[in-house]
C-alpha cells in the first residue's frame, strides 16, 4: 500500500492526535454517532446539524440554514467515522493537514490537525447564508436577515445573530498554546496560526462554532433592538433575568406551548393551564413578546 494511501486510512492515529490536546467538552460520547460504513451515504445528520461525507461539502446549521465550509486550504478524503466519533477528513497527502469534525447539541468543533512548518498558517472557513463579524473577544458574530413589525405595525428588516464562534486556540504537541488569531475577509472566516520552526508539530487549531437557536436569538435580537420603547425591553429583560435567562424562559415558554398544542389549542395560550403552570414570571413574559411577529414565529409556530 502506498504511503498517502496509509496516511488516508489511519483515521485512529488523526483522532487520538486531536484528542491528546483537545478540550474534553469538544468530544462526543461514542455512542452518539454509531455508523460503521459510510459508503453510499451524502451526509451525517447528527441532531441539528448535516456534517458532509464529501469533503468538498458544507457543515449546515439546519435550524437556520446556515453553511460553512471546511478550510479551503486543506485537500482531504471524505469522511469517516474514528471509535471516538470524531468524522475524520483524512489528508490526500502526507504531507498535508488533517480535519476532524465533533458535534455536541450546541456546537461544532472543526479541528485542524498541522503537520510541520511547511504547512499553510491560514485555514479559511466560507459562510453562505449569512454575514460574520469581528467581536472584541476575538470571536465572530453570524448574522442572518429577517422580517419583523414594530409596534406601529410597521414591517422592519431586522439583523440577528444566529451562530457564534468561540475566540480561536491552537496547541502544539505539547500541548502549549500557539499565537492564533481570526480575520474576516468577505465572506470568510480565516483563522490564522502563528506557528515557526520552533514549534513542537503537529498543531491542533480549532474553531468551534456555536448555533444560536432559533427561538434565543429571536429574544436576543428584541433585547437589542431599537424597534421597540425602551420601557417594553426593559421589562422583558427583567422578566427574563428573573427567570434564569432567555434560554432556560424561553425552554419552559415552549415546553408549555408544545403542551398545549397537543392538547387542542383550545382557548388563549396565554390564559391556558399550561402557561399558568410555569409561574408568575413566565406568564408575564409570555404576555410581552407573544405579539412580537419575530418572536412568535421563531418560538411558538
Amino acid at each position: 500500500m502506498a504511503d498517502d494511501e496509509l496516511h488516508a486510512a489511519d483515521i485512529s492515529s488523526i483522532s487520538d492526535q486531536i484528542l491528546d490536546v483537545a478540550p474534553e467538552d469538544s468530544v462526543l460520547a461514542s455512542d452518539e454517532l454509531e455508523i460503521p460504513s459510510l459508503l453510499g451515504v451524502d451526509f451525517l445528520s447528527v441532531g441539528s446539524v448535516v456534517l458532509p461525507v464529501d469533503s468538498d461539502g458544507l457543515i449546515e446549521a439546519s435550524e437556520t440554514g446556515l453553511l460553512v465550509g471546511l478550510p479551503t486550504e486543506t485537500d482531504t478524503a471524505d469522511a469517516e467515522v474514528s471509535a471516538e466519533c470524531l468524522v475524520v477528513y483524512a489528508s490526500e497527502h502526507s504531507e498535508g493537514s488533517d480535519v476532524a469534525v465533533a458535534v455536541t447539541e450546541e456546537k461544532v468543533a472543526v479541528h485542524t490537525l498541522i503537520p510541520d512548518a511547511n504547512a499553510s498558517k491560514e485555514y479559511t472557513y466560507p459562510i453562505e447564508g449569512g454575514l460574520p463579524s469581528l467581536r472584541a473577544d476575538g470571536g465572530v458574530d453570524v448574522t442572518q436577515m429577517g422580517l419583523t413589525i414594530d409596534e406601529q405595525g410597521q414591517e422592519q428588516f431586522i439583523s440577528m445573530v444566529t451562530l457564534t464562534v468561540a475566540p480561536p486556540w491552537a496547541v502544539d504537541a505539547n500541548g502549549h498554546p500557539v499565537p492564533t488569531h481570526y480575520e474576516v475577509r468577505e465572506n470568510s472566516i480565516v483563522q490564522v496560526v502563528d506557528f515557526d520552526e520552533s514549534t513542537a508539530f503537529p498543531v491542533t487549531a480549532d474553531p468551534t462554532f456555536w448555533q444560536v437557536a432559533e427561538c434565543v436569538g429571536a429574544v436576543m435580537w428584541v433585547i437589542g433592538s431599537t424597534v421597540f420603547s425602551v420601557a417594553k425591553i426593559l421589562k422583558i429583560k427583567k422578566l427574563i433575568s428573573k427567570a434564569g435567562g432567555v434560554k432556560k424562559a424561553m425552554t419552559q415558554l415552549m415546553e408549555a406551548h408544545e403542551k398545549w398544542k397537543k392538547k387542542g389549542r383550545k382557548g388563549n395560550f396565554l390564559k391556558s393551564k399550561e402557561v399558568e403552570a410555569v409561574g408568575g414570571t413566565l406568564m408575564g413574559l409570555a404576555s410581552e413578546i407573544l405579539g412580537i411577529t419575530t418572536v412568535k414565529n421563531a418560538c411558538f409556530k
